[in-house]
């Protein structure tokens, strides 16, 4: 439903501010329009009026001229002491003819500038005008009407306007008088305009010119302004109206019920959905409503003046100042949080939502707070809570930490929702291998936790006795969809021994974890200094990890021997970290450190580009570089490799990588894939460590080793223990048949070497010959020892057996 906005019936000035101003800027323009009009229209009329008297004056000016003129005609003509009188064609003043030679015209012309003629009853008898052929005009008959009429009737003289010759001349009728007063001729005298009347009707002109051409530069500004104002209030009055649908749109699709009343209490605004909140009749509530009519509609009798005070009052919960306040109420068996906020113009925003659902969900999460989602076991933060009351409480609780060993390659196999299932079961069957009061919580994906409180006198052997009992609810195997699974467990167990707290217990029972996992026992308990060595286990990471970064790590180099010639064939190169307060480091700290770490994977590519940088300046000996099983998961081998023989120049054939029985242990596709890769670079692969782990007759046949190391535990008791001489011969039969080199790793006496050389092992290394040593003493041990002279020797080729396994 569309919201409900209060509409009025009398035009009023625009709501918007943008519109408010458009529409004072129009009024004003119409009224700097009409005052530019009235200044306009007086200064013309100023301009017009001061011409018209410019041009009066002139007028009058010269009349004036010409009634001198006539009155020196008249006096000059009686100063001859007759009154005029016309006689055989001619102005007689007494006997004597004025007229014949046309003295008086020419006279009259000269002083006043005017043209003179002199009519007898009509007609002109002598003019000082002339024709085109010189000759004076004669003959002319004398405008009748006024002029006639003063002359002949009135005798007076008249003033005229006349237009000979399409010019404005200004002319002067004056009578001739006889003796007895009568009229017997005319005296005219014409001149034409002056300057000054020029000057005035040029002013005239120039005021009518002016006058049009403000009126139209007004009108055209007024125009252009009023239709841009015109445009501008049409676009806001467009973009208000679009507002308003947009308006409309969010408020028709806003979850929240809007009402807003105004100044005066009544109602400006309400959407749709507030009526629906409301449980209201679409239509219900109607723009002007009071608050009071709102109430009405919604509630009958007593529960209006109830609600009053709670739901549309906002005196009770004003709240700070600029800040909406907040009720929440049950309404017709929902919940409706009501936010109601002053507004600036003096009246109130109501907001409803309702948030049924929300509070129902919160109270459900309350009741689930501390259950793991999946099994429905206490989690992590219920466990931690139950096991601070029972170390707070003086008792003796014991901690079990439990990690199926298994769970994450099923996981990645089958999927999580397998996953999901299999530990259900593990739950439920942990569940009924509980004790009494126990209490059984899940941590994480895969680990456990069992809370035992234990009574007075119990001893470590019940809490490992629960603990073999655990181990054996879950030795069985699982069915999930109808496939048959088996999991390993391995679980730590911390005691409390009097003030430990509940973070401490969680920490000792994961140390008692991790003991566990590493050593591949079913349990095992936390003991004293497992804290200690962990902290010492994570600075030497750190520290470990700064040694990568600062390059504080260094080669040393043990020479292999050949026995029959005695001289050296190559060294191995064994990384050693000089710390800066420790000093030197042994390998074997550092070592597990960087597996642990994830670091090793970086030490193992360093270590190959300076192995084979500083062996590219040896005379042609080889140089032999470990590899562990954190490289090859990291599949960046043999690019590792590629960029070390590139960048140091070194020869393939005289670099040898040595992986240990390990790397077998992982995929063995994708390990052969990568040994057959990198061999085929040229390098040679030697199998270190030859009868301690994992070494197969099949991983020989499978595998393109070119050389086999023979442990130093076989070493050490060659000539004493049968078993080892035994053990060395088979290794030397299988080398020999598949044509691979022997090397007899940890030689240290000279009975050992000859036990060695009469067995036919072909190459050897220990202390007996040379500790592992720095750069500088390579070349010095080269000197000592002699240089085997048969070092370049090809690799050998792969049987065609071997090739086909490829």
């Amino acid at each position: 439903m569309p919201a409900v906005l209060a509409t009025q019936e009398s035009p009023a000035p625009p709501e918007d501010p943008a519109a408010r101003r458009l529409h004072r800027l129009r009024l004003a323009a119409r009224f700097l329009f009409m005052l530019c009009l009235l200044l306009v229209a007086a200064t013309l009329a100023i301009l017009w009026n001061a011409s018209g008297r410019m041009r009066a004056d002139a007028e009058e000016r010269a009349f004036q001229t010409l009634e001198a003129g006539a009155r020196a005609a008249e006096a000059s003509l009686r100063m001859a002491g007759a009154a005029p009188r016309i006689a055989g064609g001619a102005l007689h003043v007494g006997f004597v003819p004025v007229a014949r030679n046309a003295a008086l015209v020419d006279e009259l012309r000269r002083t006043l500038g005017a043209e003179a003629t002199i009519y007898d009853r009509g007609l002109a008898l002598v003019s000082s005008a002339t024709d085109a052929a010189g000759q004076r005009l004669a003959g002319a008959e004398m405008p009748r009407g006024a002029a006639s009429h003063a002359i002949y009737v009135e005798r007076r003289p008249s003033r005229q306007v006349e237009w000979p010759g399409g010019e404005e001349t200004y002319v002067l009728y004056s009578p001739l008088l006889d003796e007895g007063g009568m009229a017997v001729g005319a005296l005219r005298l014409a001149l034409g305009r002056s300057e000054a009347m020029r000057e005035a009707d040029r002013l005239r002109l120039l005021v009518v010119l002016l006058s049009g051409g403000v009126l139209l530069a007004v009108s055209g500004l007024f125009l252009l302004f009023g239709c841009g104002a015109g445009m501008a209030l049409a676009r806001t009055t467009h973009d208000l109206r679009r507002t308003a649908g947009h308006l409309d749109l969010a408020l028709g699709a806003m979850p929240n019920g809007l009402c807003i009343f105004g100044r005066g209490d009544e109602m400006v605004l309400a959407s749709g959905h507030y009526e629906r909140l409301l449980g209201l009749p679409p239509g219900s509530l109607r723009p002007g409503m009071s608050r009071q009519a709102v109430l009405r509609q919604m509630l009958p009798g007593e529960a209006l003046r109830a609600a009053q005070a709670t739901i549309l009052d906002p005196a009770p919960g004003s709240g700070a100042e600029g800040q909406p306040a907040v009720l929440e109420y049950a309404w017709k068996g929902r919940v409706l949080l009501l936010r109601h906020a002053a507004t600036p113009q003096g009246g109130w925003i109501f907001s409803y939502e309702d948030v049924t659902e929300q509070r129902a969900a919160a109270r459900l999460r309350e009741q689930q707070a501390g259950r793991d989602a999946l099994t429905g076991l206490a989690d992590r933060a219920e466990l931690r809570q139950r096991l601070e009351k029972a170390c707070a409480a003086g008792g003796r609780p014991s901690l079990l930490m439990l990690n199926l060993s298994d769970f994450g390659s099923y996981n990645e196999a089958y999927g999580p929702a397998q996953g999901d299932g299999l530990l259900c079961q593990v739950a439920a069957r942990l569940s009924a291998s509980l004790p009494p009061g126990a209490l059984l919580a899940r941590l994480g994906a895969d680990e456990f936790a069992v809370l035992h409180q234990e009574g007075e006198g119990s001893t470590a052997r019940q809490s490992a006795e629960l603990a073999q009992e655990l181990g054996a609810a879950l030795r069985d195997s699982f069915t999930v969809e109808g496939r048959e699974v088996h999991l390993g467990t391995r679980i730590g167990i911390a005691r409390a021994a009097g003030g430990q707290g509940a973070e401490a217990l969680l920490r000792q029972a994961a140390l008692a974890l991790g003991r566990a996992r590493s050593s591949g026992e079913a349990f095992a308990f936390h003991e004293e200094g497992m804290e200690e060595r962990a902290v010492r286990r994570r600075v030497l990471q750190e520290d470990l990890r700064r040694a990568v970064a600062q390059g504080e790590f260094e080669m040393h180099y043990q020479p292999l021997v050949h026995l029959r010639s005695g001289g050296v064939t190559g060294f191995e190169a064994l990384m050693r970290w000089r710390h800066p307060a420790r000093g030197l480091v042994p390998p074997a700290e550092f070592i597990a450190a960087g597996e642990e770490s994830g670091l090793i994977v970086a030490m193992g590519a360093w270590a190959l580009a300076r192995s084979c940088a500083e062996a590219a300046r040896w005379p042609r000996l080889k140089v032999a570089v470990n590899l562990s099983a954190a490289q090859f998961r990291d599949h960046e081998i043999v690019r590792h490799v590629r960029q070390a023989l590139s960048a140091s120049g070194l020869s393939p054939e005289l670099l040898e990588l040595e992986i240990t029985e390990s790397v077998m242990a992982m995929d063995t596709k994708h390990v052969r894939d990568l040994l057959y890769e990198l061999r085929a670079l040229g390098v040679r692969v030697v199998l270190d460590d030859f009868g301690t782990g994992y070494s197969g007759l099949s991983y020989l046949l499978d595998f393109p080793f070119d050389k086999i190391k023979i442990d130093r535990s076989f070493v050490r008791g060659i000539g004493e223990r049968p078993e080892c001489d035994a053990v060395i011969r088979a290794v030397l039969g299988i080398t020999r048949d598949l044509r691979m080199v022997s090397l007899g790793e940890g030689v240290e006496t000279a009975t050992q070497l000859a036990r060695l050389r009469e067995c036919g092992v072909q190459e050897a290394q220990g202390y007996l010959f040379s500790p592992p040593v720095p750069l500088a003493q390579v070349r010095g041990l080269v000197a000592r020892l002699g240089l085997h002279q048969a070092v370049a020797e090809a690799p050998r080729t792969l049987s065609a057996s071997r090739q086909a396994g490829a």
